[in-house]
């Protein structure tokens, strides 16, 4: 017997996308705890009760826009000119174009991406499963993004994981500090600083003979 999920999943793709803009909006805009599934299905055009029979409950339905959202970014940034690109600090500056790129398209994503990716307040019945969600998303970022890099140009005492999670770190800090003064997320901001740390951590981490 079909799941909710798998019945969703046949829809008409315009019906599906309807469904994750509502959900995504909706979570971007309020924490999880508040945020209405009334109103997402209202926004979406369904009854609540389909939209229940579709996703079981809240807490599912969350997880399953944050998995959409996932896709859509790395469908959006994965090209063959990432898969060609041998050299690290250009492949990830070029794929964090390409998302900020994807992210325009939708407005709602970023705030969404924001409360996702700082879950503290989101309530406990998520909070568990995005901390597991996103310690794995990190941990695979390599065989998403970097299938073509040549790894060999980082000095042999420089683990390149190492340098990614703190680029991670910092984009983190970036936005934690946005946050803590009350400023909105500048996205033209981040990839200004982001330029920055990369070619500052491309002159720590390569071999002389790659600078």
């Amino acid at each position: 017997m079909e799941s909710g999920i798998e019945k969703f999943e046949k829809l008409p793709e315009s019906k599906r996308k309807r469904v994750m803009n509502a959900a995504v909006e909706v979570f971007g805009r309020y924490d999880y705890s508040y945020a209405s599934t009334e109103l997402i299905a209202t926004k979406a055009k369904i009854s609540k009760s389909l939209l229940f029979f579709y996703f079981g409950n809240k807490s599912k339905l969350y997880m399953y826009t944050l998995q959409f959202i996932a896709s859509t970014i790395i469908s959006g940034v994965v090209d063959d000119k990432l898969a060609a690109t041998d050299d690290f600090f250009e492949a990830i500056s070029y794929a964090a174009r390409r998302k900020v790129a994807v992210i325009s398209e939708f407005p709602a994503l970023l705030d969404f991406a924001v409360k996702a990716f700082y879950p503290q307040g989101q309530g406990e019945k998520v909070q568990g499963q995005l901390d597991a969600y996103m310690e794995n998303s990190i941990s695979t970022l390599p065989q998403q993004y970097f299938t073509g890099v040549n790894w060999g140009k980082f000095r042999d005492d420089v683990d390149p994981k190492e340098i990614l999670s703190m680029l991670v770190w910092m984009t983190d800090g970036y936005i934690h500090e946005r946050q803590r003064m009350g400023k909105a997320i500048d996205i033209d901001g981040i990839m200004t600083e982001f330029g920055k740390w990369c070619a500052m951590y491309k002159r720590i981490a390569y071999k002389e003979e790659y600078l």
